[in-house]
């Protein structure tokens, strides 16, 4: 997990690919214009999912490997808390 800032863009980058969902969560609570969550690696984890996928039986909730309540928080904890560093 990191930030790269170019300019007025910060992507977030991770080694799992983020659902929509959670993408639109980040983008919701950290005020910057430009931001973009990137997968760069199909990583252990493989998907970051939020709670309801895995009621839904979702591909991604099926394979993902982070357990329920556990990679969604974590993503957008630490997510946030990088984009506040200057």
């Amino acid at each position: 997990l990191g930030v790269v800032r170019i300019g007025p863009l910060a992507m977030v980058k991770t080694d799992a690919n983020i659902s929509p969902s959670v993408g639109l969560k980040l983008k919701s609570r950290i005020d910057h214009g430009n931001l973009w969550p990137v997968a760069l690696t199909f990583g252990p984890m493989r998907f970051v999912v939020d709670d309801p996928a895995y009621a839904l039986n979702t591909y991604e909730a099926t394979a993902t490997t982070a357990k329920k309540g556990c990679a969604a928080a974590g993503y957008l904890r630490l997510s946030r808390k990088l984009m506040s560093r200057q």
